[in-house]
């Protein structure tokens, strides 16, 4: 059975960051969304389970819990939960001026979409700063934190 749960920011629109909606999936086994094309960037931070994560036809990777993917906008992705142990992630869709100089500074990017901690402290700060954004509804500022700094753990 698939669990989504979505928040979307109402009257939000700033240039340097616009949030525009972030949410929690837990997926059912195979479920696969796409070939897409997005128009703003969207960041899935994997909680549970494992899962492959496409861009075009040529560029795989095989994910699991901990490790994060960035769609950037217009690429064509297509994101599938394993049959065995289907992933759980939560998911933000963001844009803006200040994002490519962001996702530059925390090593991410078309070429490098793909996020995983160096060390345990800094996948343990991850879990923990995602679960708060989603239990205390605090993710603009949890957000800015991660961009600003959090993404160097």
């Amino acid at each position: 059975m698939n669990e989504n749960i979505t928040y979307i920011f109402q009257g939000t629109n700033y240039m340097d960051l616009t949030l525009y909606q972030y949410g929690r999936e837990t997926c059912a086994p195979l479920l696969s969304c796409g070939p897409a094309a997005h128009n703003h960037y969207l960041l899935h931070y994997i909680l549970d389970g494992k899962g492959l994560f496409t861009i075009g036809t040529d560029h795989s990777y095989s994910l699991h819990a901990g490790q994060a993917f960035l769609i950037c906008p217009k690429s064509i992705t297509t994101y599938t939960a394993d049959k065995a142990d289907p992933w759980t992630y939560i998911w933000i869709e963001f844009d803006g001026l200040k994002v490519p100089p962001f996702l530059s500074d925390a090593g991410l990017g078309l070429q490098h979409p793909i996020y995983a901690p160096t060390d345990p402290a800094g996948s343990a700060n991850w879990n923990h700063l995602c679960s708060k954004c989603l239990t205390a509804m605090t993710i603009p500022s949890a957000f800015w934190a991660v961009c600003t700094g959090s993404w160097r753990l």
